[in-house]
């Protein structure tokens, strides 16, 4: 007993030396300092390091859309990064040609800032505006598939096709899947979701596509077709999509 209890003290004792040790390498290898992003040759504004480059940009107004929560497979987060820019990440390697790649593209959410660095974005994303939106109607379509309907302000643009991609911030939210209203027809379906739960204390963006039809687009109203993001069989223990839960939690007159 008394060998049990010397050997869980020692490993512990090894896992926090090693866990001071990647802090402390880390620290060095990556220090917290200021540093300058360039964008467009417009706009310059000032970071830190050690934070991935999709996020630094989403904290100063450039909304670079982003659908996978960073894993780097949605592809939509491109951005150019001119000379000096970092080597190119296996997972960029795969969703990008050779040329672009020579080209300086990268993924935003793949992207450590290290430094002072100048790139390009789509230069539409330089003006994107935050509207607040009305829920018009949500409709269950499938099991794990909502239409929901949004209005925007009449102040707002409306030159948006299907197939756009716009992003859906949701607020910080606690959530219990029990409460999620759906059509008797999907209770079956929906009793094993029942004892799920999310907890979201900071605001989370994610890109989402655009379902309209010309008369919807014409009365200022938005329509997305929502997947539910559940975790998959091998991860179970993982949370569900966060912005996806919170719009399955919505009704109408809410937002």
């Amino acid at each position: 007993m008394t060998d049990i209890g010397l050997g869980i003290v020692i490993l512990s004792v090894l896992v926090l030396a090693l866990t001071w040790m990647v802090v402390a390498a880390r620290s060095v290898l990556m220090p917290d300092q200021e540093a300058q992003l360039t964008v467009n040759d417009q706009s310059t504004f000032a970071v830190r390091t050690g934070q991935k480059l999709l996020a630094a940009l989403h904290d100063n107004g450039v909304l670079i859309p982003s659908a996978c929560a960073g894993a780097g497979t949605c592809g939509l987060c491109r951005v150019r990064i001119g000379e000096g820019g970092p080597d190119a990440l296996p997972i960029e390697a795969a969703r990008f040609t050779r040329a672009e790649l020579r080209d300086g593209l990268h993924l935003a959410c793949q992207v450590v800032v290290r430094g002072d660095m100048a790139l390009e974005v789509d230069e539409g994303l330089l003006g994107a505006e935050d509207h607040e939106l009305t829920v018009v109607s949500v409709r269950q379509l499938t099991p794990l598939i909502r239409e929901i309907v949004l209005q925007m302000p009449e102040s707002a643009p409306m030159d948006i096709r299907a197939g756009s991609f716009l992003q859906i911030t949701a607020p910080p939210f606690r959530l219990s899947y029990a409460d999620i209203e759906v059509p008797a027809d999907f209770d079956d379906q929906w009793r094993s979701l029942r004892p799920l739960a999310l907890t979201s204390d900071s605001a989370v963006t994610r890109a989402y596509s655009v379902a309209n039809r010309p008369e919807d687009t014409a009365a200022g109203r938005l329509v997305f077709n929502v997947r539910l993001a559940l975790p998959p069989p091998s991860a179970r223990a993982a949370p569900p999509g966060v912005v996806s839960s919170w719009l399955f939690s919505l009704r109408k007159e809410m937002w």
